[in-house]
């Protein structure tokens, strides 16, 4: 079975600066290479990247971007084309992009875990929500290695 991560959320609350380090952190922690070399660019102020890495056997496809429905369709097809094993994605809380990832990512080909950022710290400032984003990221991909 495969796993998606989604961030899910309003717009600014900080889906992509949670996802971006992972990519990183994934390559550096486990020695994972590109299949598909990132992609950066800037929308707006924010960094936002798609890639498709390999750790071992495990293929997992990583994009920030979840505020555009045609960034996030392009974003799946590239998973499905590399048969991605994992996916960590975002999405809007409702309309597009939110609908593509409830359609395509289906159980029981796929189980979809949530992550919204919202409810991390609905109170705390953007940086402490984002760092605990980013942990809380971490600790469902912990054991990679493993799997």
């Amino acid at each position: 079975m495969k796993r998606a991560i989604i961030v899910k959320g309003n717009p600014k609350i900080g889906k992509s600066s949670i996802i971006t380090p992972i990519h990183d952190w994934i390559k550096n922690t486990y020695g994972a290479t590109d299949v598909i070399k990132p992609a950066n660019w800037k929308d707006g102020k924010v960094d936002e990247i798609r890639a498709i890495l390999k750790v071992g056997k495990l293929v997992i496809g990583i994009c920030s971007a979840g505020d555009d429905g045609a960034t996030v369709n392009k974003f799946l097809d590239d998973c499905f084309k590399y048969d991605c094993d994992i996916i960590i994605g975002a999405c809007r809380r409702r309309g597009s992009t939110f609908n593509s990832v409830r359609a395509r990512l289906v159980y029981p080909s796929w189980i979809t875990e949530w992550c919204m950022p919202e409810g991390i710290a609905p109170s705390a400032n953007m940086a402490l929500r984002i760092s605990i984003g980013i942990d809380e990221l971490k600790a469902r991909l912990i054991a990679l290695p493993k799997i």
